[in-house]
């Protein structure tokens, strides 16, 4: 992966805009019109990596005008869904010819999309479809920078576009790779016609389609990827707490449909580590924190309590596997200490607010809540009737935390706890508010770590 050098305005994308369909570890990110571009945010990610920064769809060499995206909860996974009109060139075409429609299902496998062609002419006629595809390979700090990440060359071999990150001088042991395979189809791979500022090293898939009068065609392609050295995988089978139960009879529908895409949200957010118990925990969220974070995967346990108990059972015991044991500065680990963070690699963000650069290993201890919030889970899932067989064997996890809480969180014994970074490139706040500039004084100025 090669990042170009980000112009100082560079910034963190916007997401307010794009369409969102997320299963862990993926996760889609769709355009406002519909398309993948290589632009903010945009992108079909595995973990921390984006697998596919550009798929953009042209049919009789154009782009179709977009008239609907969204996405929706769907029975293994959830479904992003966005349609298209097709019309002749010229004055007289104002009346569609064709309309389309791109179905991308993002399951914990992988990404499969369907691409639909409905002609609305009443004579057959023979019609191509194209998709331009492109992957960078971008970790997620280096999206959430706003900087450009240069794309990959693909390989072609026995229909299937592969793209390899450069991770390890290419040792197959810690490579990120992307396959995507084509139904059908003719591919070439780039760089493209155009000016040479904008060539880039893409693969187009071409369709030929013969479609009678009022007639339709089903045209597809699927994603997957690996990683070797990503640090949480999906949690056992799809599972979506049963809300709609509660407000199945509720005379609002739209309550049930927000119970249903709730149920989704939480579902598509279920991890584990490699080693980890199958139920996990719930990553922190999408796209920036799509992985394990003490704080919030403890809050999320906590708040699902009466609905999914089994969620804090397992997010107790993944935080306990990682439970700090040595005093370690640049990490922030201490013993007893509940973890912050767990990340493929080290993390790095421009300053918010000009000042030192955001540099996180890859797990990272800094948090000041976590600790006493897995004992607080622990005594509730307890309390919440978590089985004796299961609470047992996490009580030297928890002597061990209240065990930090004394001699290393409150280290001037004034009944609070503190939360120094001495690295100065770890975060300055590490209470609920992380940012840098999330901590002021009255006035407005930014409090100093």
């Amino acid at each position: 992966m090669v990042t170009e050098n980000a112009p100082a305005e560079s910034r963190q994308p916007f997401l307010h805009t794009l369409s969102p369909s997320v299963a862990a570890p993926y996760q889609l990110w769709l355009g406002p019109d519909g398309q993948l571009r290589p632009s903010g945010a945009q992108g079909i990610y595995l973990g921390d990596t984006r697998l596919l920064s550009e798929a953009v769809l042209c049919i009789n060499g154009v782009e179709p005008e977009a008239v609907q995206v969204h996405s929706r909860p769907a029975r293994v996974g959830q479904q992003a869904t966005a349609r298209f009109l097709y019309r002749s060139p010229g004055p007289a075409g104002n009346a569609p010819v064709y309309q389309l429609s791109r179905s991308l299902l993002v399951t914990p496998s992988g990404v499969r999309e369907t691409i639909r062609v409905d002609s609305r002419s009443d004579a057959g006629a023979t019609v191509e479809i194209s998709l331009r595809f492109a992957s960078d390979l971008a970790g997620m700090d280096a999206v959430r920078s706003g900087g450009t990440v240069r794309p990959l060359r693909a390989e072609v071999a026995e229909g299937v576009l592969r793209w390899g990150s450069d991770d390890g001088e290419n040792d197959d042991d810690s490579r990120v790779t992307a396959a995507l395979t084509p139904e059908g189809g003719t591919v070439v791979v780039g760089p493209q016609p155009g000016p040479a500022a904008q060539a880039s090293p893409s693969a187009v898939v071409a369709w030929t389609l013969e479609l009678p009068a009022h007639g339709s065609a089903e045209i597809g392609w699927r994603l997957s990827g690996t990683d070797p050295l990503a640090p949480v995988v999906a949690a056992d089978s799809w599972h979506a707490p049963d809300f709609e139960r509660h407000c199945r009879d509720h005379p609002d529908p739209r309550l049930g449909r927000l119970a249903a895409q709730a149920a989704s949200d939480l579902a598509g957010l279920r991890l584990t580590t490699p080693d980890g118990p199958p139920e996990g925990f719930l990553a922190a969220g999408a796209p920036w924190y799509f992985t394990l974070f003490g704080r919030d995967s403890l809050w999320a346990a906590r708040l699902l309590l009466a609905h999914d108990p089994s969620r804090a059972a397992g997010t107790l015991r993944t935080l306990a596997a990682f439970q700090g044991t040595k005093v370690d500065p640049a990490t922030a680990e201490e013993p007893g200490k509940i973890p912050h963070e767990l990340r493929r690699g080290g993390f790095s963000i421009p300053s918010e607010n000009q000042g030192v650069d955001l540099h996180l290993p890859p797990l990272y201890y800094g948090t000041v809540d976590a600790t006493p919030l897995w004992v607080c889970l622990l005594h509730d899932a307890w309390q919440a009737g978590m089985p004796d067989d299961q609470v047992e064997p996490l009580l030297d996890a928890c002597e061990a935390a209240l065990a930090w809480m004394v001699r290393y969180g409150d280290s001037v014994g004034d009944g609070f706890l503190e939360y120094p970074d001495p690295t100065g490139t770890g975060l300055a706040n590490q209470g609920w508010k992380v940012s840098a500039v999330a901590v002021r004084w009255p006035d407005g100025r930014i409090a100093a770590g």
